[in-house]
């Protein structure tokens, strides 16, 4: 009988650690995907990735996406206060190269309608975009500093 108990209290905890860990991925995805408001709206080349009103849908959060060798990234717009993209010029989204910039205005001080775009401009800062070969799109409030150990899983997904 205390054999059978044990088992029993044992095959409970189990099943209520899995049940939690589910809730907190649940709670979390869920929290992911509310932060964009209906004023988020991300375009590459022109063509939106992101915003409410896709209607194939919009890109992930917080995935890491490898950018089409073919067609070249020539511009990027982020639309709200919100979002950001970062882009990176290798292709596993790692923070650590010195290629990499946040496109988005992340102050919510600023009206929802701000708007930023960088463009591939051979004589400026962002020289090497057309060049770029992952991007993710990010919650203002999280910062792109990431480690190896914590190196987002690449979505074989194309640019365009």
């Amino acid at each position: 009988m205390m054999l059978k108990t044990v088992f029993f209290l044992s095959t409970a905890i189990n099943g209520s650690s899995a049940l939690l860990h589910k809730l907190r991925e649940m709670r979390n995805s869920k929290t992911k995907n509310q932060v964009a408001a209906l004023s988020d709206k991300i375009s590459f080349n022109g063509e939106e990735i992101f915003g409410s009103e896709l209607a194939g849908g919009s890109k992930s959060v917080e995935t890491c996406y490898k950018t089409s060798r073919v067609d070249k990234l020539e511009s990027v717009k982020v639309c709200g206060v919100n979002m950001k993209v970062v882009i990176y010029l290798p292709n596993d989204c790692l923070a650590k190269d010195p290629h990499n910039v946040e496109v988005g205005v992340c102050d919510g001080g600023k009206p929802s309608t701000t708007c930023t775009e960088i463009t591939a401009d051979k004589k400026g800062d962002n020289y090497w975009i057309d060049s770029a070969l992952s991007y993710m799109i990010m919650p203002c409030d999280v910062s792109q500093e990431a480690s190896v150990d914590d190196a987002p899983a690449i979505n074989g997904t194309a640019l365009l």
